[in-house]
């Protein structure tokens, strides 16, 4: 049975999968093929993307979902040095995608209760929503922040 961390290791792993277009557009990237990349996500597998791998997929997904996470886990905070600008961390465009993560959080929590029960892997699909909102939201708060220090 995996442990907590891991399985969160491997959820920000679907994740950037995900954002990076999915595992077949994915491994056209990364020096893995689908199935390895759709193992490395398996939360009932033992396999783990290797750090390249997860440097590029991480990069592919626009995001550093899968860093971000490890970073969560070892009890840090990750954000960009001072300067840096991204267009994630851009107040619309983050609003945006907080907009986009809500939507998909209330589709598949809305699908998952439609039959009055809700299946291990409709919770999964609602926590793994649920992180992808919650990484948003972080990321317009630290937005705000910087523009509330820029101001100062």
């Amino acid at each position: 049975m995996l442990s907590d961390a891991q399985i969160a290791l491997k959820a920000a792993t679907r994740r950037a999968v995900k954002m990076a277009g999915g595992s077949v557009a994915a491994s056209k990237d990364l020096r893995v093929d689908q199935g390895r990349l759709s193992n490395y996500g398996n939360a009932d597998g033992p396999l783990y993307a290797p750090i390249d791998v997860a440097f590029d997929l991480d990069r592919l997904a626009g995001d550093n979902v899968i860093l971000r996470a490890w970073a969560d886990l070892c009890g840090f905070d990750l954000s960009p040095r001072e300067g840096r600008s991204e267009a994630s961390h851009d107040l619309t465009v983050a609003a945006g995608q907080v907009a986009r993560e809500s939507g998909e959080l209330i589709s598949a929590t809305i699908e998952a209760a439609a039959d009055g029960k809700v299946t291990p892997n409709e919770a999964r699909a609602i926590d793994e929503a649920a992180a992808d909102l919650q990484e948003k939201v972080v990321d317009i708060r630290e937005a705000a922040r910087r523009s509330m220090v820029a101001r100062s």
